[in-house]
């Protein structure tokens, strides 16, 4: 994946070692609208107090790259510790084999971040649009911003401050338009991340893999089979049979289907531990959190990608208290 355009750096406020890839091409500067007026007249769709109750809890912004009309990766953007002055800034780079490199937090103050932003749409003519990205539709305001060396744009929503929802470099290299887009592609909440990754996961599993787990619900009891067809970049293609009721297989993002067995890291509290099933011995990462009145407990491999061993979930109900707990009774990778 090609290097982050200082652009982007810029824009998600974060101090890091990037530099603009276009910036010996010669572009054509972009006309405004007619309509357009100058950025100064008008100001950002939000405030920083909007800014602040939006990303209250923790947010996190993933975004898609599009270099010259081809994939490139994509960013993200995981912003936590959120205060009246300043928040903590991660940000993860993602290759096309959904390879991430973390970079290391940064504080960054509000002063600072939307100092830099302001900087970056000084003189930009503002029109009105509504765009489409992985995301979903949004209603923005598009700041074109005259730059001799580069056409840039970034396209604002007021229904999700505090960032762009889409980011575009064009210019001309002899005689053929050459772009860089950045477009929102998830919005969620900074998770417990685990101790592999997804491209591992995808690795492991390329051959297929097979998970059966008992299922106990109080005095009820059954089983859970998960067949696991094929895996590429962007997800994996598996199969569910809960006792005799099987599920069709279905394709589903990394992210989404491992979002049921993590929860948001301001809620959580992390530890390790060595656990035995009939499936084997397991050093587990655990990850418990409790929402209401309900605690969950779930163990997941370090050394396996992609196996979660064990699940506790426990409710209480006044003097009630039920327990379903999921344990793995058999694994194993291929068809």
């Amino acid at each position: 994946m090609r290097q982050m355009t200082t652009m982007f750096a810029l824009m998600l406020g974060l101090l890091l070692a990037a530099s603009n890839v276009m910036a010996d091409r010669a572009p054509p500067r972009e006309e405004p609208k007619p309509e357009a007026k100058p950025a100064e007249e008008t100001p950002l769709p939000w405030t920083v107090e909007e800014i602040r109750k939006k990303w209250d809890d923790g947010i996190t912004f993933e975004f898609a790259l599009t270099n010259d009309g081809k994939p490139d990766g994509g960013m993200r953007l995981e912003a936590e510790t959120i205060t009246e002055k300043s928040f903590l800034g991660t940000t993860v780079s993602i290759s096309n084999e959904r390879e991430e490199r973390v970079e290391k937090a940064k504080e960054k103050t509000w002063e600072v971040y939307l100092g830099e932003l302001t900087q970056r749409i000084k003189g930009a003519a503002i029109t009105d649009e509504e765009i489409t990205v992985p995301a979903g539709k949004y209603k923005c305001k598009r700041y074109a911003v005259p730059a001799a060396a580069s056409s840039v744009s970034y396209w604002f929503s007021a229904d999700l401050p505090g960032i762009f929802i889409k980011a575009e470099n064009r210019m001309v290299k002899d005689g053929k338009e050459i772009s860089q887009i950045w477009e929102l592609a998830e919005v969620g909440v900074p998770l417990v991340q685990f101790p592999w990754s997804y491209k591992q996961v995808q690795e492991s599993w390329k051959d297929g893999a097979s998970l059966k787990y008992d299922d106990e619900n109080g005095e009820q009891k059954g089983t859970v089979a998960f067949k696991v067809e094929s895996t590429d970049n962007n997800g994996l293609t598996a199969s569910m049979t809960f006792g005799d009721k099987a599920m069709p297989a279905k394709h589903q993002k990394w992210a989404k289907f491992y979002r049921e067995f993590t929860c948001p890291r301001a809620i959580a509290t992390i530890s390790e531990e060595t656990i035995e099933t009939p499936a084997g011995k397991f050093e587990c990462q655990v990850i418990k959190w409790e929402r209401k009145k309900t605690v969950n407990t779930v163990y997941i491999a370090k050394i396996e990608p992609g196996l979660m061993v064990k699940a506790v979930r426990k409710d209480f109900n006044g003097k009630e208290e039920r327990t379903n707990t999921v344990t793995l009774t058999e694994f194993k990778k291929g068809k």
